[in-house]
């Protein structure tokens, strides 16, 4: 099995730009034959986000970035990316590392 690991370092905050170069590097690791490339901690928001945290509309914009984005890139490679993610039943918010493959979202920790 081959695994890209992607040292990126995101911009914290430029949930769009760094997506963005993360769609990249997923297309270059699928085409490197890699079934998995593996994120940093957060790598969506960026590191630390602080205050961002109590913006909803940053938390909406990560939700939206994972469905409509990352999650259709897994069709190819697996995608394991660091991301914000809200508990519903709890109302809280967790650090968390999300896998995406075959378009799906297939585990969370």
């Amino acid at each position: 099995m081959k695994i890209a690991v992607a040292q990126i370092n995101p911009t914290v905050g430029d949930v769009g730009g760094n997506v963005a170069r993360m769609l990249r590097l997923v297309e270059k690791a699928a085409r490197a034959g890699a079934a998995l490339i593996v994120f940093p901690e957060l790598g969506v928001i960026g590191y630390p986000p602080r205050d961002l945290l109590f913006r909803p509309e940053v938390i909406t914009r990560v939700q939206d970035v994972l469905q409509r984005q990352i999650l259709p890139a897994s069709l190819r490679t697996g995608i394991l990316v660091g991301a914000p993610v809200r508990d519903p039943a709890r109302e809280r918010l967790y650090n968390a590392a999300l896998l995406f493959y075959g378009g799906r979202l297939v585990g969370r920790q």
